[in-house]
């Protein structure tokens, strides 16, 4: 009898069990209404700031249309004219290396010049620069602020020359036009046709190697002395004619 009692005291009631088992129903519903409201609120945001989004991108759109874009690539006025040629080569000399091989195929412009000074200009500032990053703190911060305005000047001194501008970049372009550009363009054309250069004149010996010409008179072989050939002021005077 006393183990029935002890059965029926610890068998816990209907009652009970309805509410032991109500209870994770419960929190499993409370955490769905959350993320209910959370992805409601979540939607609420990603639909402003897709609103947002196409604000700014209308009112870029509607700038854009008030652009000239021809007048953006147009050459400013009062710039002497330059062929398109000479455009791309000042455009393409803003890469590293490149004005070398810009320089020997149109070294005659000062157009391709002006430009491939300052790129050279550029890319030594550049590469100087690199030996800020041995400096202790500051170095790297100041090194890649440096190198980055270098990036960003070399891309809108191409955008310049590309359009036609003669633009010169200020304190780097006077030290650019101290640039010996003579001796890349001899070096890059020696490298380029393997023809070494005269150590007295600078140049290559194919252009100072000039072919002999042959006159007919030169090629005429001489036989016994050659005839001579007499002025009229040396020629005898006539005789006289009897009267």
């Amino acid at each position: 009898m006393a183990d029935t009692e002890n059965k029926q005291t610890n068998t816990p009631s209907q009652g009970e069990q309805q509410v032991v088992t109500s209870a994770p129903v419960e929190q499993v519903k409370q955490a769905a209404d959350q993320m209910k409201q959370s992805a409601q609120q979540a939607g609420q945001v990603a639909g402003e700031v897709a609103g947002q989004f196409k604000e700014g991108a209308q009112q870029v759109t509607d700038q854009l249309k008030n652009v000239d874009i021809q007048k953006m690539f147009k050459a400013a006025p009062g710039q002497p004219a330059v062929t398109q040629y000479e455009r791309l080569l000042g455009g393409v000399s803003y890469i590293p290396f490149v004005p070398i091989v810009t320089l020997v195929l149109k070294g005659d412009s000062n157009y391709v010049k002006l430009h491939g000074r300052q790129s050279l200009a550029i890319t030594i500032v550049f590469i100087l620069c690199m030996f800020l990053y041995i400096l202790p703190y500051v170095g790297f911060g100041l090194a890649g602020i440096v190198q980055f305005g270098l990036f960003i000047l070399g891309i809108y001194s191409m955008y310049q020359a590309l359009v036609g501008n003669w633009w010169k970049i200020p304190v780097l372009g006077d030290i650019a036009e101290m640039i010996p550009i003579g001796i890349f363009v001899a070096v890059a054309k020696e490298a380029i046709t393997g023809q070494p250069k005269d150590e007295t004149t600078g140049t290559s010996t194919a252009a100072t190697e000039q072919p002999t010409v042959t006159t007919p008179e030169q090629a005429a072989p001489s036989a016994g002395t050659a005839p001579t050939t007499s002025s009229p002021d040396q020629q005898p005077p006539a005789a006289p004619t009897g009267v």
